[in-house]
């Protein structure tokens, strides 16, 4: 809502869902959203990164 107040548009919106050790990402566009198949783990910090700054870019 904020964001249609402002007339900001937001194409889409990313999420990461964690457990201990385990990253999973998610992305929202408009009324569906994508879940990652797979798992990253928090010792591959580089594949991690990656997908941050990925989403970052996105931005």
């Amino acid at each position: 809502m904020f964001n249609q107040q402002k007339n900001n548009q937001i194409s889409s919106v990313y999420g990461i869902v964690k457990n201990s050790s385990n990253w999973k990402f998610l992305r929202l566009i408009e009324n569906q959203v994508d879940i990652e198949v797979g798992e990253h783990f928090i010792g591959n910090l580089e594949s991690l990164l990656g997908i941050l700054i990925y989403i970052i870019d996105c931005l």
